[in-house]
């Protein structure tokens, strides 16, 4: 079941922004030390934590997504968004606003970020899914991004490691998201943390026409 984005409820009745605020931060191991610019936070073996953002992360997160789309115009990243269309600091913003907005933090650098809800694209009903679980019961994550600063350093994975263990915490049965079926970096990483392609499809993304998606799932 897809629930509409302006009346997603979870299982209790409650507001996603609300059952959102009952995941806890989570701390995680990167993996290699990396060099560049904050390489200083990220040595091997040290400890990150993926939390909730706040008002104050707004101008990091931002200031990511312009580094993002500096590296699409550039070659060097497959996201297939658009600089002022999609993702925009306002993205961020409504997201903090509904309580789904998360970050990766250490040292108290913001290091990447990312959208968890229950919240499925249309294009969703397309996908060859393993579960038939109600929307409640999935935790979907969106744009996550990694700041190009940083790249080579595990956030994107430790990212989607804490994400697992905010849908165990909370009950839910699987795992869902989708990624640019170009960006074969993400897809792998992806298969790297267990999950499994589910179809492909041709969506509009936030405001992006025919936009070609694999659809990612996986079951807990």
């Amino acid at each position: 079941m897809i629930i509409p984005y302006a009346k997603r409820m979870s299982g209790n009745g409650r507001s996603l922004a609300a059952s959102a605020l009952r995941f806890r931060s989570f701390p995680v191991t990167m993996e290699g030390s990396g060099s560049g610019t904050d390489s200083r936070h990220f040595r091997e073996g040290s400890m990150q934590t993926i939390r909730q953002a706040t008002g104050a992360d707004l101008a990091r997160i931002g200031g990511i997504y312009e580094r993002i789309h500096t590296a699409e115009e550039e070659g060097r990243a497959m996201t297939g968004w658009v600089r002022g269309v999609y993702p925009t600091e306002a993205t961020a913003r409504a997201a903090l606003a509904r309580g789904e907005l998360f970050v990766l933090e250490t040292g108290g650098v913001i290091g990447g970020a990312a959208i968890l809800n229950h919240a499925q694209l249309p294009c969703y009903t397309a996908g060859d899914w393993r579960t038939d679980s109600p929307a409640e019961r999935v935790l979907v994550m969106h744009t996550l991004t990694v700041d190009p600063a940083l790249a080579g350093r595990g956030l994107g994975t430790a990212f989607v490691r804490a994400y697992e263990a905010h849908a165990r915490a909370a009950g839910c049965d699987a795992l869902r998201m989708d990624t640019r079926e170009t960006n074969l970096a993400a897809r792998s990483m992806y298969r790297r943390c267990g999950f499994r392609e589910a179809g492909s499809v041709m969506s509009e993304f936030n405001g992006i026409p025919d936009v070609p998606l694999v659809l990612l799932e996986k079951v807990l």
